[in-house]
């Protein structure tokens, strides 16, 4: 499995745990537009780091990021 494929199956597992509709979650989607708030935020950044053993430093998460900005960063975060 790529890091790509990773990453989207923490997203959708995160989405099926809070009740987010897995249709809805699209590359341009705003995690604030999936109905995202500032606790989810920090247990999706939970997930990353445990799904990957790396450090995600909650500045680089916010709720105007799109789901493409945050496999963007976490995909950087593994390749450093």
């Amino acid at each position: 499995m790529s890091n790509r494929e990773s990453i989207l199956a923490v997203l959708a597992g995160f989405a099926e745990t809070f009740g987010l509709e897995q249709s809805k979650i699209s590359p341009g989607a705003t995690l604030s537009e999936l109905g995202v708030d500032s606790l989810q935020l920090i247990e999706l950044v939970f997930r990353f780091e445990d799904a990957f053993g790396i450090q995600v430093p909650m500045d680089n998460f916010g709720p105007r990021m799109t789901v493409a900005d945050a496999i963007a960063a976490i995909e950087k975060l593994l390749d450093e």
